[in-house]
């Protein structure tokens, strides 16, 4: 079976914008430590960059999820595959593939 090239991108995809978006997130939180703003907003401010980083977190972890799902069920159906196959005789693996004697 071809790899689930959409599942690796979904991935990368996520790796590429969670670690963006962290950085920025980062740089947000250092900035307004050093302007002076007033402790009531910082707080409201580190909820909120909080709350996104678990989003990002939470996001990056369902598409390493699904690719895991995706790889299982590959190696599910590969052995399965295998399974019937070996239990065919020569003849008839050879039947299948339209390669038996006619």
């Amino acid at each position: 079976m071809a790899p689930q090239t959409s599942a690796y991108a979904s991935v990368i995809a996520s790796d590429l914008i969670t670690d963006y978006l962290m950085q920025s997130l980062a740089i947000i939180k250092a900035s307004m430590q050093t302007n002076g703003n007033d402790p009531k907003d910082l707080d409201s401010l580190y909820v909120a960059i909080d709350e996104a980083s678990k989003t990002l977190s939470q996001s990056r972890m369902h598409a390493l999820q699904t690719l895991d799902a995706e790889q299982s069920v590959i190696r599910s159906m590969m052995d399965i595959e295998k399974r019937i196959e070996g239990s065919f005789s020569s003849q008839t693996r050879a039947n299948l593939l339209f390669n038996g004697n006619e």
